[in-house]
C-alpha cells in the first residue's frame, strides 16, 4: 500500500504513515559550490529538511517540518549533511496563518548569527509575485534526502536532479482520491518521460530552482518517484508578501 509523504515529521494521514520527504531519488551527487543555497535544517543536530537560503539572516523551508519548542539550527556551505560548512542556530520561525496540511506549507527562518557569504554560501534569488509556471518547464530540486523510497536514511552527500512542471488540473486528478486539492498555493512537478526524479523523505523544505530563481519549496507526494503522482511544491511566487512583510526581501 503506497503511503502519502506529506514531508510531515509527525503524525499520521488518512490511516498510512506520514513521512517528511527526504531525499533526491535519481540525479546524481553535486558541489555545494553549485547550490550555495542549500540548507540542512536539523533538529537536536540531526537532519530533518532541507531549506534555502534567502539572505544572510533567513532561509526558507516547509512549516511541516517543525513541530515542536526544541532548538533547529541549519548548516549551510557544506556538501555533506552531517559536517563542515557553518551551523547556526533558528531564533524565530514565521508560519503562514493560513497553513494547513497541504497549503502555505511554508517557514520563515531567522538565524541567530547572519551568515558570511563564501562560495559555498549564497542566496538565493527570489520569483516576483505571482509568476505561473508553464507545464514542462525545468527545475532542480537539490537535497539530503533518501536516494529511493523507503530508504529512510537519507543521503551522506549532497545530490540534485531534474524534474518538469506539470499540469496542475492533472496532478489534482491523480490526488482526488485522496481529498487532496491542488491550489494556486502550489504547484506539481515530476520525473520526464522515461526518468525516475523525484524529491523525497528528508528533502522537504528544499528548493526547487530555475535559472538560480526560488520558485518552490518541497512540500508533499506519493511515495518517492511514482510518475502517476508527482511530488507537489510550495508556490514562492504565490507567497512573496508573506516573505516580503516578515523580512523585507
Amino acid at each position: 500500500m503506497c503511503s502519502i509523504i506529506a514531508f510531515i515529521v509527525f503524525g499520521l494521514f488518512l490511516g498510512t504513515n506520514a513521512y517528511p520527504l527526504e531525499r533526491i531519488v535519481g540525479g546524481g551527487n553535486v558541489s555545494i559550490e553549485d547550490f550555495p543555497y542549500q540548507l540542512s535544517v536539523r533538529l537536536h543536530d540531526s537532519h530533518i529538511c532541507g531549506g534555502a537560503l534567502i539572505a544572510a539572516g533567513y532561509g526558507l523551508s516547509a512549516a511541516h517540518c517543525f513541530k515542536t519548542t526544541a532548538l533547529y539550527s541549519v548548516r549551510a556551505g557544506s556538501d555533506f549533511k552531517d559536517s563542515g560548512g557553518t551551523i547556526t542556530n533558528i531564533t524565530k520561525i514565521y508560519v503562514h496563518p493560513e497553513r494547513s496540511f497541504y497549503d502555505y506549507d511554508i517557514a520563515i527562518l531567522v538565524f541567530q548569527n547572519p551568515l558570511t557569504f563564501s562560495s559555498t554560501i549564497q542566496p538565493v534569488k527570489l520569483p516576483t509575485n505571482n509568476v505561473i509556471l508553464a507545464p514542462g518547464i525545468r527545475g532542480t530540486i537539490s537535497g539530503f534526502g533518501d536516494t529511493y523510497n523507503l530508504q529512510n536514511k537519507g543521503s551522506k552527500v549532497l545530490r540534485a536532479a531534474q524534474v518538469s512542471v506539470i499540469d496542475s488540473e492533472w496532478c489534482e486528478n491523480q490526488y482526488q482520491a485522496f481529498q487532496i486539492s491542488v491550489t494556486e498555493m502550489v504547484f506539481c512537478a515530476g520525473a520526464e518521460m522515461g526518468k525516475i526524479t523525484d524529491s523525497c523523505h528528508g528533502d522537504s523544505g528544499g528548493p526547487f530552482v530555475i535559472d538560480n530563481v526560488l520558485y518552490g519549496l518541497v512540500s508533499y507526494g506519493l511515495d518517492c518517484g511514482e510518475p502517476q503522482y508527482p511530488g507537489v511544491y510550495t508556490n514562492v511566487a504565490a507567497l512573496r508578501e508573506f516573505i516580503w512583510l516578515n523580512t523585507g526581501i
